[in-house]
This record gives structure tokens, C-alpha cells and sequence, in this order.
């Protein structure tokens, strides 16, 4: 079965076990063996996972950003951290964690500011 790149992307979010080597033709890719109890989805039914996989991608990227936000503000809820702004930094890690249950659309996601150092 030939496939696009987009569509191998797309099959690997679905957590799908298969092989796969590039096709003659750019762009493509032809799956070498299906290691899955499932039956090989059609193309028709991989585009239609498509917004799926975008979402899942974009939530990916936040989760991310989220991360990396936390850890470059982990030093500010060490025991030896005795600034007046403790409970803010603690409040803008907290925005940060709520994020994923806060906002159902990742491209509606409002970081908080970070606190005055």
C-alpha cells in the first residue's frame, strides 16, 4: 500500500505497528509489513483522522511550551527562595499546570505573564 508522508504521520499518531520504506515517487512511502490486529485503514479513512492528528499536535507543542516554562521556574519554589514574590510564582505555576483543563482548543491557550523577579 502507497501512502503520503502526511498520512505514515498520521498512521504513527494512531499508535498503528507497521514498516515501511520510501515509495519511487517523493512524498511517498509504502508500507512493508502491517503488525496490527487491526485491519490496514484506507486512505479515505486515514485523511479523515487528519484534524485528530493537527489537534493532537498543536496540544503537543503546548504541553511542551507549558514544560519548558515550568522548568526554567523550578529554582523559584526551592526552599532557599525567600523573595516576597514566592506566592506568585507559585500562582503562575499553577496557571501553567491548568492550561490542558483550562482551554478545550490549543489555539485558544492565553499564557499567563510571568511574575516580577
Amino acid at each position: 500500500m502507497i501512502i503520503t508522508e502526511e498520512q505514515l504521520k498520521i498512521l504513527a499518531y494512531k499508535k498503528y505497528s507497521f514498516s515501511y520504506y520510501p515509495a519511487p515517487t517523493p512524498g511517498n512511502v509504502v508500507i512493508d509489513s502491517w503488525n496490527s490486529n487491526s485491519p490496514i485503514p484506507d486512505s479515505e479513512t486515514i485523511n479523515s483522522w487528519k484534524n485528530e492528528y493537527v489537534l493532537g499536535e498543536k496540544w503537543n507543542t503546548v504541553r511542551s511550551k507549558r514544560n519548558a516554562l515550568l522548568k526554567n521556574c523550578d529554582w523559584t519554589q526551592m526552599p532557599d527562595y525567600n523573595r516576597s514574590n514566592k506566592q506568585a510564582w507559585f500562582n503562575y505555576r499553577q496557571e501553567l499546570r491548568d492550561i490542558p483543563q483550562k482551554f478545550s482548543n490549543p489555539d485558544d491557550v492565553i499564557w499567563p505573564n510571568e511574575p516580577n523577579s
